[in-house]
């Protein structure tokens, strides 16, 4: 039992220490007048604090549309700056992205930020790609050409989910913590019989 709990400690310690090997999921919140979006960021820690976006799911409601659809990557992998055409080889407007994500910090993206594309929504036929991105700190602003909603500064965006890494580890530290007072209790000798003195 006692290999058992050093064995479950050794796991916890590596997992709650070194998430770079595996990719996390962040929930995050953005709203700025009458625009909300809602979603989920697959991203893999690179160091530093920083986070790579590398896709997710987002649903836009407000300037008069409301889709679902999903978060690009960034082609050159995150952290590189990419831009692309909006929407892509059409000559239209240009999103620059680096996907990086800083959920420990006060701003939580880069000035320029992740794109998506809403593939389910009311609307005019034809993708829609937009961005979103940090207008400075704790100031963001969601972009979208198609149908022309653009707030610039003011906007919110949060991550408010732990990271899945460090529960799964303080999570497994309990258990052998548990397994290790068990095994302590077993070793315990059986009661003498004897009458204490009073």
């Amino acid at each position: 039992m006692k290999k058992f709990s050093i064995a479950l400690i050794a796991l916890a310690t590596a997992l709650a220490i070194a998430p770079a090997a595996l990719a996390d999921t962040f929930n995050f919140t953005f709203t700025d007048g009458s625009v909300t979006a809602t979603g989920t960021l697959t991203a893999t820690a690179l160091g530093g604090g920083a986070f790579g976006i590398t896709g997710g799911t987002i649903t836009l409601t407000g300037g008069g549309i409301t889709g679902t659809g999903n978060i690009l990557a960034d082609p050159d992998g995150p952290g590189t700056v990419y831009t692309f055409e909006n929407p892509p080889n059409s000559g239209g407007a240009n999103l620059t992205i680096d996907n990086l994500l800083y959920p420990g910090s006060g701003m939580q993206l880069t000035d320029n930020g992740f794109a998506f594309e809403l593939t389910n929504y009311t609307g005019p036929a034809g993708g829609i790609w937009g961005e979103i991105w940090a207008n400075g700190p704790g100031n963001y602003a969601i972009y979208e050409g198609n149908y022309n909603i653009y707030d610039n500064g003011g906007g919110s965006f949060v991550t408010p989910e732990p990271s899945s890494l460090l529960l799964l580890g303080t999570g497994l530290l309990g258990l052998a913590f548990f397994a290790f007072r068990k095994s302590k209790a077993s070793r315990l000798p059986a009661h003498s019989g004897l009458a204490l003195p009073v």
